[in-house]
């Protein structure tokens, strides 16, 4: 009680040390480390459902003319789950890879920039000829690994590898009664490399026909990124109007903002799969 009585005065350090040791303990930190495995599984796995029922339904509207339904996107979704994941996991691992160059590439600008800091010309000639176009690399291969992973989504949900995953699958249900953990591990193994293969064959698909894919997706990318800076300019602007900007501006910049966000979730597989139903 005296710490709310006297909170001024009161020696928060030693109540901080029993927090930090309390919420510390083994037991919390694998509480939390479970929590967020479950958090993350979740989200993967409702993020692949919805990715494919929309690129499934996509596909179905492409070739046949056939509107979407909501069973059909829920079948298609059911469909897509394992691939998909297995596409989440190995996108990430490919982003990690990125994001380690990345980070070895300015540590290593960061350390000829210290020993060349004290000459105006070789600082200079770090930060314009090595940093400048090392930034500008990096933000081109953000937009080309968001670009490709859109068009491996759409590849892998194109129908090309159904019957693949239909006999990983069979053969899962017909291992499960000898042995489900080790028939569970052979479908995971199984569903990796078919999506490893996959990804290669989106590659030379994205690359096809001097990179006609990759420019589309990522011209796209750059429009809606300019769309988005473009707005929020202009809302910026407009909310500081008093009282009409909170009241009016700023609702509408919220509304605007998340509907072009739920909008590219379908757009941008939409444009995936167009520019590769254009080659079948």
């Amino acid at each position: 009680m005296k710490a709310f009585q006297e909170p001024a005065t009161y020696s928060w350090d030693a109540l901080g040390e029993q927090v930090l040791a309390y919420f510390l303990n083994w037991e919390w930190v694998l509480f939390f480390l479970i929590l967020l495995l479950v958090l993350v599984t979740l989200i993967s796995l409702l993020v692949a459902l919805v990715q494919g029922g929309v690129c499934s339904s996509l596909w179905e509207f492409a070739r046949r003319g056939k509107r979407p339904t909501l069973e059909s996107f829920f079948a298609g979704g059911k469909a897509n789950l394992i691939p998909l994941v297995c596409l989440q996991a190995l996108l990430f691992l490919l982003g990690l890879v990125f994001f380690m160059a990345t980070m070895s590439v300015f540590g290593i600008l960061g350390l000829l920039g210290f020993f060349v800091h004290s000459s105006f010309i070789g600082l200079f000639f770090v930060c314009f000829f090595l940093g400048l176009p090392s930034v500008f690399l990096w933000i081109a291969c953000l937009f080309l690994l968001g670009a490709y992973g859109q068009v491996c989504m759409a590849h892998l949900t194109s129908g090309a590898f159904a019957k693949d995953f239909g006999k990983a699958f069979k053969e899962f249900n017909q291992g499960k009664e000898r042995s489900w953990f080790a028939a569970l591990l052979t479908l995971l193994w199984e569903q990796l490399r078919i999506t490893t293969g996959g990804m290669v064959e989106a590659y030379g698909l994205f690359k096809a026909n001097r990179w006609r894919v990759a420019v589309g997706m990522v011209v796209s990318f750059l429009l809606f990124i300019v769309l988005m800076f473009a707005l929020g300019m202009v809302f910026g602007i407009l909310r500081l109007i008093p009282l009409l900007g909170l009241i009016l501006f700023l609702p509408a910049d919220l509304l605007i903002r998340w509907s072009l966000s739920a909008m590219s979730e379908v757009y941008f597989p939409a444009l995936a799969i167009g520019l590769l139903a254009e080659d079948e």
